[in-house]
């Protein structure tokens, strides 16, 4: 349940609707995601299910992401590539964002 047309119809996210409104995206690209602020719908209002304020160019962000596991481990992570990255679900972390 969440932010779908009515309870028996919740949003997916295969078609999660984002309103971009007046927004200027020329510097994003068809099929490459994008990063938004912004609000949820209420419930049963949508379509949209998201109306985006601010559109984040994700080339300009710079972050990083730090895990410490307690105990330590030698597989932190389900898949690690260079288009993904999946962390291990069942291991305890303490996360912060630096």
């Amino acid at each position: 349940m969440g932010t779908g047309s009515s309870s028996s119809a919740p949003a997916s996210a295969g078609s999660y609707l984002v309103s971009t409104g007046a927004l200027d995206l020329t510097d994003s690209t068809v099929g490459v995601p994008v990063v938004v602020t912004g609000l949820v719908t209420s419930f049963g209002a949508a379509p949209p299910d998201f109306t985006a304020s601010l559109w984040l160019d994700p080339s300009t962000i710079s972050a990083e992401l730090v895990l410490d596991y307690g105990s330590g481990t030698s597989a932190p992570f389900t898949t690690y590539n260079s288009s993904e990255l999946d962390l291990t679900r069942t291991m305890r972390a303490s996360g912060r964002a630096i």
